[in-house]
């Protein structure tokens, strides 16, 4: 179980640091589900400056 719990923690925090990512850039969206399909299309295609984007990707795991 302390695995599982674990990795929930980490994907909270991954989530957090997308919104910080997004705060920080102005980055307002509209989606009930920022991480469901449509939502991670869209973090995957806004334009941000290169070192936010290569920190986005990196927390989508792209």
């Amino acid at each position: 179980m302390l695995c599982n719990h674990a990795d929930k923690e980490g994907e909270i925090t991954d989530k957090n640091r997308i919104h910080a990512v997004m705060a920080k850039n102005g980055v307002k969206h509209e989606f009930t589900d920022l991480f469901g399909v449509e939502g991670t299309n869209f973090l995957k295609a806004i334009e941000l400056p290169e070192s936010q984007r290569i920190a986005l990707d990196v927390l989508l795991g792209s």
